[in-house]
């Protein structure tokens, strides 16, 4: 049995509710319940709301409405909500989640758990440095600080233009 079995949801439901009069603070004891409320139900996670009124003593007697509806602790996904996704940005990984549980990797990161660094152009490592070798990397891209300042400062534009391009090591004669 997976440690996550026990957290899977089976569909089937038992909720009490229960009202009771508070005669005191100190002690439950003299404490008189007014009104319970059962229901056994099916229900699919993710499903509508489901509305529910009981009503005690006729028209002018007590009556209880509540709303109710399943859905999946934090980091769990699925149908049954059985697929576990943590999002993380450590050692251990650099993701986020999909709706359904999917692991999806931070710009710059590969791999299974997103552990490796994806590589760019060039052969440098997407995160390391807002450009590699002239190249702006994903990150350079997508942050509209650096957008801004390529498009406010002539003197790097002009900087970015005159450097070389790399050398392949091959020779022309």
């Amino acid at each position: 049995m997976s440690p996550n079995q026990c957290l899977v949801w089976k569909g089937t439901f038992s909720l009490i509710v229960e009202a009771w009069h508070d005669t005191n603070e100190t002690s439950r004891s003299d404490d008189s319940l007014i009104a319970r409320m059962t229901k056994q139900s099916i229900a699919d996670v993710g499903g509508p709301w489901v509305d529910e009124e009981q009503r005690w003593g006729g028209p002018g007697g007590a009556h209880l409405r509540l709303s109710y509806r399943v859905t999946c602790a934090a980091h769990y996904y699925g149908s049954g909500c059985e697929v576990l996704c943590r999002p993380r940005n450590d050692s251990f990984g650099h993701y986020t989640c999909s709706p359904a549980g999917e692991i999806v990797c931070r710009p710059g990161w590969t791999g299974d758990y997103c552990s490796k660094h994806a590589l760019w152009r060039g052969g440098c490592h997407r995160n390391l440095s807002p450009t590699c070798r002239g190249v702006p990397t994903l990150a350079a891209a997508k942050n509209p600080a650096v957008r801004q300042q390529r498009r406010l400062s002539p003197a790097i534009q002009s900087s970015l233009s005159r450097r070389p391009a790399p050398t392949t090591g091959l020779t022309t004669s």
